[in-house]
């Protein structure tokens, strides 16, 4: 029976798995369509992988933005402690 993406679900559900279950989702995804590579679900699981490491890649973005911006954070600060001191 072929399997239909429920696009905006399963956005929607990855927001809420942690990166451990990601790649769990990645990695069985790509065992099915290894496994059966012309199967009919091909196209659902694709979709598994793609949605599932645009949230990886979003998740990496966001922690990179924040270690940026802290860092630029302790910078102002330490300039301030310098021309004070």
């Amino acid at each position: 029976m072929k399997k239909r993406m429920d696009h905006w679900h399963f956005q929607e559900k990855i927001t809420q798995m942690s990166e451990e279950q990601l790649n769990l989702t990645i990695r069985n995804a790509k065992k099915r369509i290894a496994a059966d590579p012309k199967g009919i679900n091909k196209n659902y699981y694709a979709d598994e992988i793609n949605y599932s490491g645009m949230e990886l890649q979003k998740r990496r973005n966001e922690k990179r933005r924040w270690v940026d911006e802290l860092q630029m954070k302790n910078k102002g600060l330490m300039e301030v402690k310098e021309c004070s001191g």
